[in-house]
């Protein structure tokens, strides 16, 4: 918010004001300052929310990259396993080699 120094002070600081407000989007006038400052304290309202929105997104984002993390290690796992599975398989496939040329 605008200090209120800024609000109450010379023509100079209402002009600044002014500039902001229309800056920003809201009908200020000397007429219309009170509606002026209410548009400006909506707007940062809304940049507040806004934050929030963001905030919240990164978190999400951060746990969506947790969880891709631990699915690729899962699957790191699983072929490990399937290696594994693969030498026992040949193994007992020699085993049995060794054993019929054994009879």
């Amino acid at each position: 918010m605008l200090p209120a120094d800024t609000l109450a002070g010379t023509d100079d600081a209402s002009t600044q004001v002014f500039t902001v407000g229309e800056m920003l989007g809201c009908s200020c006038s000397v007429t219309k300052i009170k509606k002026c400052l209410e548009c400006i304290k909506n707007l940062e309202r809304q940049v507040s929310n806004l934050q929030n929105d963001l905030n919240t997104a990164n978190t999400q984002i951060v746990n969506l990259q947790n969880n891709l993390n631990n699915a690729n290690a899962a699957i790191s796992n699983l072929q490990n396993d399937l290696i594994n599975a693969n030498d026992l398989k040949d193994a007992a496939e020699d085993a049995s080699d060794a054993a019929n040329t054994a009879k």
